[in-house]
């Protein structure tokens, strides 16, 4: 079976720009939100469950006005 999170993601084509989250593990606010809107973000795995790290890559997401991705 597929996880949901992961069959949303396979199921639809994007194209964006990668940024890279800082702290890298996203454990913890992240202190470049600016620079990650509209981005795909990468993170470390380890030291905390992936849903924290989606939590705050989507903090991000929801702080700014929305625009399509790759816009």
């Amino acid at each position: 079976m597929t996880d949901v999170f992961a069959w949303s993601i396979l199921s639809v084509q994007m194209q964006a720009e990668v940024a890279v989250a800082e702290p890298f593990r996203a454990c913890e606010p992240l202190i470049n939100a600016a620079e990650l809107v509209n981005k795909i973000v990468i993170v470390e795995r380890g030291d905390c469950m992936f849903v924290d790290k989606v939590n705050y890559c989507i903090a991000v997401m929801y702080s700014q006005p929305r625009q399509p991705l790759g816009a």
